[in-house]
């Protein structure tokens, strides 16, 4: 047997018994586990894959065929999407090229052969479980990381000149075959397309086309019939000046005309095409599949079918006939292209289908909530049953655990199955971004390391996907840390209140922020749509740093789900389904509606992993309201010990009351542009400026989020005016404002510590002695309100080798040689020069701590600890505020009387709106 494991930039291989090895500078030892471990040098245990002997003479066998195919074929390269025919994210197994050719079955890859290498790129979701799945015969190219070049960039400098490089036009879509093609002729390569896949000529054991038969998808979860439907087909046809409309992507025929099916794993979709005419509608599928009611309900519904194979024959006649198609470049093969532009009248351009699928009616908005609240009851269910076992002491498996997760989910009512193979990584396993679990080399769920379970449901009446990461034991430090910066995005994220128009990639850094402030990030988007019951991965919105047109509307539904990796240890990520509405804001600035969202998932998130001190009294608010939401909802749902277990889990976190604190009040009002924020602080404001608590205004029914979202009438932080800063932040503990004991709760006797109490108290909180000038140990960076001064983490702590500042002077850190990692474990603090844990800052849910005046917070600026958690937020809204007035036309005031002038004038209009109203 030959075992090895790719990581970083090395491998290692092992012939018979154990091998010790070296990678990245570290020794490695092969330890002799069924599992499959290897022992790091410092004794940190990592997964690796093991890949028999014959595997790997398998995959060198199938490279060596298809090199053998290619010589015949003439061509020097040959390209290996993952997509079939309609540009599918996942695949029948009969489309699966890329995966029988190197082994790799994540859902994002491409492969590359050539005559002498055989590359694959992928995406950062993928790399770890790339590299454990890849045979030394293949090379990983890590897609989007300095230094690796794009697959056109590679071919157009290693293919040799004239030399041709082949791909199946049927597996690539106008899009792709066009930016290939432009590069390649640049070079003075070829592109040509091949009348047969090579891999399928050496594909002895292929599987057939999937067989599953058509069934109706009902009109109360539908909303709309499928004859409406065509008919605003046709009406954008019309204005378009087009004939036909080919529709390829499986989803979209499915929405359509108001079919499912099961011919793709956990995606209720039907191999097919539909043709849409001015007086016609084909459906292209297998025959076979039509049974009764389905035929009658075509019939009924205007919709005429031919088999599968002849819809590029259709095309090529209507085509031949003069009709002008339009064709979507992202998801139309180039086959189908060619077949359908014979005389160059094609219109290929994003048609309307994407968007009116993207946008829920009400009975599939309804439906989709539905679906997660039977979800969550199931969810309940599973972790009830997972803390027993894990109490019980019993060895659970990451695939027992899947197993076990469908189980629950099928006893909810029109379950129909996963809405994707569920992601269930134990400890380092979580780091792989889409790890699967497989019996051969799966590790356990254990009590001494976190659990990420990703998973997801489709229902009859919606689809699911729902994250979370819990630890059945203590976790440590770091892990706490690491996941409340994550819960800090998540809820920024779904907090937002953003005007019509704006993109996904404008809402994600409000989801990285919390872990830019350390210099952490996360190889992945932030959102992506989801389709009622439909696939779980939807365009052509979502929410992450790549540039996109489309904008928010209300209707869609979209991922929130930030996260952590760090290589070999752990895995966090968290993740809700949010559905966009419209925001009651005070005011609609140049008359654009403002749009929020409301949550579909409902689960709690474990109170355990979260750190209250680096949380603000609004994010602490969130957490408790979330949770009542999910008790209200789910508890009706469970029974017994499961209800038991749902109650205690979504008890509101415990935030201690500081000493002589001051009962609490609202923060003062400010006037002019700027949005009073205390620590987004709901405070009233004068002006154009609205007020913010995680972005909304009052709870009196006045709020900028949708329905079903409550924010506390109290707040912390600062209140701006058009420009500068006036505080409202109240001073840090220090002598003439006492610090609140250490949080303190009673964990709950049995299992329930394995969900329930704050996390475990450790050096490093906020400090606040003006006079202490001595390196303090801690996990951010201190910071006085200057960009050039020391900065400091949610926490609040100083880092470990930087100085205090007691004023807001400049002043440079000095970082001490020890600090290697933002996570790091602090050094011992000595009590002479640190406070002690008993003048812990005024923790963040204290609404009394921030309810201070702007005259006491703000005498010499002594005490005064800004979070950057806040402030950084503050100068990113700024920033994307200017960036907005700017493309609106619109500047900031020249002058101060100006300014005055307009806050006037706002005033004057509100009193006159209130008197109307009264």
């Amino acid at each position: 047997m030959t075992a090895f494991v790719g990581l970083g930039s090395g491998l290692i291989r092992k012939s018979g018994g154990c091998q010790i090895g070296s990678l990245n500078g570290r020794t490695w030892h092969l330890t002799s586990s069924r599992q499959g471990r290897i022992r790091r040098g410092h004794g940190t245990k990592i997964k690796m894959a093991v890949v028999s002997s014959t595997e790997v003479d398998l995959r060198r066998d199938i490279l060596k065929r298809l090199r053998e195919r290619m010589i015949s074929e003439q061509i020097d390269a040959f390209i290996v999407p993952s997509p079939d025919p309609h540009n599918s994210e996942y695949a029948s197994d009969c489309f699966n090229r890329r995966t029988y050719v190197s082994g790799f079955d994540g859902s994002a890859g491409t492969a590359v052969i050539t005559l002498k290498k055989a590359l694959l790129w992928t995406d950062g979701r993928y790399f770890l479980q790339a590299e454990q799945q890849l045979t030394p015969a293949w090379e990983l190219m890590k897609a989007g990381t300095p230094g690796v070049p794009t697959i056109e960039e590679w071919l157009a400098e290693n293919v040799k000149a004239k030399g041709t490089v082949g791909i199946d036009p049927y597996v690539h879509s106008i899009s792709n075959a066009g930016t290939l093609r432009e590069a390649l002729e640049k070079a003075n390569k070829k592109l040509v397309f091949l009348e047969e896949n090579p891999v399928d000529s050496i594909w002895r054991s292929r599987p057939g086309y999937p067989k599953a038969p058509v069934r109706v998808h009902p009109i109360e979860y539908a909303g709309t019939t499928a004859a409406e439907k065509v008919k605003k087909i046709r009406e954008e046809m019309k204005k378009e000046d087009v004939d036909c409309m080919l529709v390829s992507m499986l989803d979209e025929v499915a929405w359509l005309l108001n079919i499912r099916g099961d011919d793709i794993p956990c995606c209720p979709v039907v191999l097919s095409y539909v043709i849409v005419e001015k007086d016609a509608v084909t459906l292209f599928v297998d025959p076979k599949k039509i049974r009764e009611p389905v035929r009658s309900y075509l019939k009924k519904a205007g919709v005429r079918t031919d088999s599968y194979e002849n819809a590029k024959v259709a095309v090529v006649k209507l085509a031949a006939c003069g009709k002008k198609f339009w064709l979507n470049p992202a998801s139309t093969s180039a086959a189908m292209h060619a077949a359908a532009n014979q005389r160059d009248r094609a219109l290929v351009k994003v048609t309307p289908i994407p968007l009116m699928k993207a946008v829920k009616n009400v009975q599939e908005a309804q439906g989709m909530l539905n679906a997660h609240y039977k979800d969550g009851a199931a969810l309940c269910n599973f972790f009830t049953w997972l803390e027993k076992e894990i109490v019980a002491r019993r060895s659970i498996s990451e695939v027992q655990v899947a197993k076990t997760l469908k189980r629950f989910r099928s006893q909810q009512k029109d379950f129909l199955g996963e809405s994707f193979p569920a992601i269930a990584g134990s400890g380092a396993n979580g780091a792989i971004i889409h790890y699967r679990a497989v019996p051969a080399t799966c590790g356990d769920v254990t009590t001494d390391q976190l659990f990420l379970l990703d998973s997801g449901g489709q229902y009859l009446d919606g689809t699911t996907d729902v994250t979370r990461t819990i630890h059945l034991g203590t976790p440590t430090r770091q892990e706490v840390e690491a996941f409340t910066r994550v819960l800090k995005g998540h809820i920024a994220i779904d907090s937002a209140v953003f005007p019509e128009g704006t993109t996904g990639n404008m809402l994600d850094p409000l989801a990285r922020m919390p872990l830019w402030e350390v210099g952490l990030d996360y190889r992945h988007g932030t959102g992506h749509g989801v389709g009622a019951c439909l696939n779980v991965h939807e365009g052509p919105h979502g929410i992450s740093p790549r540039a996109t047109t489309t904008g928010l509307q209300p209707g869609m539904i979209v991922s929130n789900e930030p996260g952590y990796y760090e290589d070999g240890k752990f895995g966090i990520r968290i993740e809700n389904l949010l559905i966009v509405k419209e925001a009651d804001t005070a005011n609609k600035f140049n008359d654009k509606p403002y749009y929020g969202f409301s949550r579909l998932t409902h689960a709690p998130f474990q109170r355990k992993m979260i750190d209250v001190k680096m949380l603000t009294p609004t994010e602490i608010a969130w957490i408790n309201k979330y949770h009542r939401d999910v008790r209200e909802r789910i508890l009706p749902r469970v029974n017994g010990e499961e209800a038991e277990w749902l109650t205690r889990n979504t008890a509101p976190l415990e935030v201690p009351r500081p000493v002589g604190s001051a009962p609490a009040s609202s923060a003062p009002a400010s006037s002019g542009y700027g949005s009073s924020q205390a620590g987004y602080s709901r405070a009233p404001t004068a002006g154009y400026g609205s007020s913010r608590a995680g972005y909304s205004t009052s709870a009196e029914g006045n709020g900028t989020v949708p329905p079903g979202y409550e924010i506390p009438s109290v707040g912390s932080g600062t209140s701006r005016g058009a420009y500068g800063y006036s505080s409202t932040e109240s001073a840090a503990p220090g002598p003439s404002n006492p610090a609140p004991p250490a949080t303190s709760s009673a964990s709950s006797a049995g299992s329930s510590a394995a969900w329930s109490g704050p996390a475990k108290p450790s050096d490093g909180y906020r400090t606040s002695n003006p006079a202490s000038a001595t390196p303090t140990a801690g996990y951010g960076s201190s910071r006085a309100d200057t960009a050039s001064g020391p900065s400091t983490s949610a926490y609040g702590t100083p880092r470990a080798g930087y100085s205090t500042s007691p004023s807001r002077s400049p002043s440079s850190p000095v970082r001490s040689a020890t600090q290697s990692s933002p996570f790091a474990e602090p050094p011992a603090r000595s009590t002479a020069s640190s406070t002690p844990a008993a003048s812990s800052p005024v923790p963040a849910g204290s609404a009394a701590s921030y309810a201070s005046s702007a005259e006491d917070s703000s005498k010499d600026g002594e005490n005064l600890e800004y979070s950057p958690a806040l402030t950084r937020r503050e100068l990113f809204f700024i920033a994307l505020a200017g960036i907005w007035l700017a493309i609106l036309g619109f500047g900031a005031p020249k002058d101060s009387a100006r300014l005055q002038q307009l806050r006037k004038e706002t005033m004057d209009r509100r009193m006159k709106q209130r008197e109307k109203e009264k």
